[in-house]
């Protein structure tokens, strides 16, 4: 809640971003961002807690059979504690990524919960998108 990506100015950038075009902008985005999360809280949920699963993965390999086991244990115990929807559709993601990955011609657990991850944020990132109404 409240955290905002920024982009950095580059040494010698004619137009840098301004610390008041920083608040301005992050005040509307916030507010927007907040009543699209919590609408859709377990979409948000379910997307924060596949990122973690994702990122406890090794990034250059494929997991060992211990390391998928022991990520698929730790799923069920942490989603324990979720509401029921987000509950549900993380452990949908679980079941699902572990097992045939060919059936979706992807590249094995971490891409599959990688996908599961990039759909609970699909609806959530047009709402929000939606309500801020950038350009014309």
């Amino acid at each position: 809640p409240g955290g905002a990506l920024i982009p950095v100015a580059r040494p010698g950038d004619p137009q840098p971003i301004t610390q008041c075009e920083i608040a301005d902008i992050s005040a509307a985005a916030h507010a927007l961002a907040g009543t699209g999360f919590a609408a859709q809280a377990n979409d948000a949920g379910a997307a924060v807690h596949l990122n973690q699963l994702v990122n406890a993965l090794p990034e250059a390999r494929p997991p060992t059979e211990h390391e998928r086991a022991r990520l698929l244990q730790s799923a069920k115990s942490s989603a324990a504690s979720l509401p029921l929807a987000t509950k549900s559709r993380v452990m949908s993601a679980a079941q699902d990524c572990a097992g045939d990955f060919n059936q979706y011609m992807i590249n094995g657990l971490r891409a599959c919960l990688a996908r599961h991850h990039d759909d609970a944020m699909v609806d959530l990132t047009r709402r929000t998108w939606k309500k801020l109404a950038p350009g014309s």
